[in-house]
């Protein structure tokens, strides 16, 4: 029988400009606590708010362990503060990195949620892992999505009918100004990405080839491989590379 109730829920807003995790901590533990003043019992944190968001290969040394500083910041929080505490951060297991969003409570219970569909040039520096997360709390039950999860009809279909509220931890780009620096200097504008959404997000459903830029910045597909079993050419534009149902 649903039994209905009243939550209080916080978003944390922070400026997603790269800093030091231990900046980064202490800024987000600022908001987290003004946050509890109201009465927030659940307060999620944005997507990697521990060191930024960046396409950069530094975001490798920046991956952390399950029992590392962020983790253990979090579970320390929400102890103190009686609230359950969620967010993202780069997590390493062996050689791979995972995008994944936890949520602590103030009792000392853990749930982990790993990003299923890294989104576009986040495939370089983190891997995407198929699951739901359902945490069983005395709030309810709480479902876990992560970004472009959300836009992923098949995730909501998996909660459907299994979750009292879900929490989305995100940090999309600025959608209206949409022109991204890499670290050589070069750009890419909304131009250059005239017909990418639709192959990538065909791509990140069966989860074939990685996305790469050539010198002049036109995305391209890496080693594609369609659903006969064929492989394209490496060089073969965006709209000729996959012939999955999504595309």
């Amino acid at each position: 029988v649903f039994m209905p109730r009243d939550i209080q829920v916080a978003a944390i807003q922070m400026d997603a400009s790269p800093a030091p995790t231990a900046k980064r901590l202490a800024r987000a533990e600022m908001l987290v606590r003004e946050a509890t003043i109201t009465g927030a019992q659940i307060i999620v944190l944005p997507e990697l708010f521990n060191t930024g968001y960046m396409y950069d290969a530094e975001n490798f040394a920046l991956a952390e362990e399950a029992n590392g500083e962020t983790a253990t910041w979090m579970r320390t929080l929400a102890a103190e503060l009686n609230i359950y505490l969620a967010g993202t951060l780069m997590l390493r297991e062996g050689a791979d990195v995972y995008n994944a969003m936890l949520l602590w409570s103030p009792h000392g219970d853990a749930w982990r949620y790993d990003k299923n569909y890294p989104w576009g040039w986040e495939r370089g520096y983190f891997r995407g892992r198929r699951n739901i997360t359902i945490a069983h709390t005395p709030l309810g039950k709480i479902g876990m999505l992560i970004c472009w999860d959300a836009a992923h009809r098949q995730l909501w279909r998996e909660y459907a009918g299994r979750v009292d509220l879900m929490l989305i931890s995100s940090c999309p780009p600025n959608i209206t100004d949409p022109m991204y620096v890499m670290r050589d200097g070069s750009v890419i504008t909304s131009d250059d990405m005239q017909g990418l959404a639709g192959a990538m997000a065909g791509c990140a459903m069966c989860g074939n080839g990685r996305l790469w830029f050539s010198h002049n910045a036109h995305p391209r597909i890496e080693n594609p491989v369609a659903h006969d079993g064929t492989y394209r050419a490496k060089n073969a534009p965006i709209g000729q590379v996959c012939r999955c149902s999504a595309s």
